[in-house]
């Protein structure tokens, strides 16, 4: 039913959900299509979400599922608006604000970003989540494609397929979250009980990443991964982050050794203050990371 719902929409022959006229594709992935669409009543653009395999045998899938009822939830100013939810007979779609372009998108086509837009955009992400952490919610795939631009250079935090809300006491979580290169070193080790900490380090990697433009663990597997953070951050210390002790045993390869990079010479755009709220973010040890609500207080965002 979806391919005869695919043939339709690259014919153009007919509208999408009867309103939508389809402008182009934006990306296409396993979960289905996101197109940039025009309404042809209020002709705004809008970004429409076509979700692969819905209301057939299937059913809907608890991912689809876990993104709606969280985004019809969640109202926030740096959030991706979810406009409406389209369900016909063989097709199920999302309709969402658009924005013009993520942030991986424009830290590859920008040599340097002015610190002022760093500073600008970090504070709008700690803001989103730290609402998101509020209420509960474990956003659990931070990363740059992620996070989209408004035409007026704000951003808004998408993608909420792995979206989780925290449970008390705490349960057992998948360790399959979180791209590779925004994943925290706790669960790159296995570790199974997490909170928000981990969504803390994604966003500390992604700060890095602004500051220095090109993501800053470019592992290629969970073990090179561990590599290149402790290329960055150094060997961890198992006084300062005691699980680091038993996680280790864990890892059938032996965890070399490095010295902790000169941060003030990778980072060159960010001050003393910016560097200690990379470092803030990128604890080893979950439980020293700061929180987002404190991060909203650090220094670095009152200079």
């Amino acid at each position: 039913m979806f391919s005869s719902f695919l043939s339709r929409t690259r014919s153009n022959t007919q509208l999408i959900f009867d309103k939508y006229e389809k402008i182009e594709t934006l990306g296409e992935g396993t979960y289905g299509f996101v197109f940039k669409v025009r309404n042809v009543h209020d002709k705004q653009y809008y970004a429409l979400k076509m979700i692969k395999g819905e209301n057939d045998s299937d059913g809907i899938s608890s991912t689809s599922l876990r993104e709606i009822s969280s985004l019809l939830k969640l109202r926030h100013p740096f959030i991706i608006k979810l406009i409406s939810v389209e369900n016909k007979v063989d097709s199920l779609g999302m309709v969402f604000e658009y924005c013009e372009c993520d942030l991986s998108k424009y830290i590859k086509s920008h040599s340097k970003i002015q610190p002022k837009v760093i500073k600008k955009w970090m504070k709008q992400l700690l803001s989103a989540i730290e609402y998101l952490h509020a209420r509960r919610y474990l956003h659990r795939d931070l990363k740059p494609q992620n996070i989209l631009i408004d035409k007026y250079c704000n951003i808004k935090l998408a993608d909420f397929g792995l979206v989780r809300a925290v449970t008390i006491p705490l349960r057992e979580y998948t360790t399959e979250i979180i791209t590779l290169w925004y994943r925290p070193p706790e669960i790159l080790l296995g570790a199974t009980h997490y909170e928000a900490s981990v969504d803390i380090w994604s966003i500390g990697a992604i700060f890095g990443e602004l500051a220095y433009g090109a993501p800053i663990y470019r592992g290629e597997s969970e073990y090179d991964e561990l590599l290149k953070i402790f290329r960055v951050l150094g060997y961890p210390d198992e006084q300062e982050w005691p699980d680091f002790t038993y996680l280790k045993n864990r890892v059938r390869h032996k965890l070399p050794v490095f010295e902790k990079e000169n941060l003030s010479q990778k980072f060159e755009v960010l001050n003393k203050s910016g560097i200690n709220l990379f470092e803030s973010c990128n604890q080893y040890n979950p439980a020293k990371r700061i929180t987002a609500r404190d991060a909203l207080h650090h220094p670095y965002f009152s200079e």
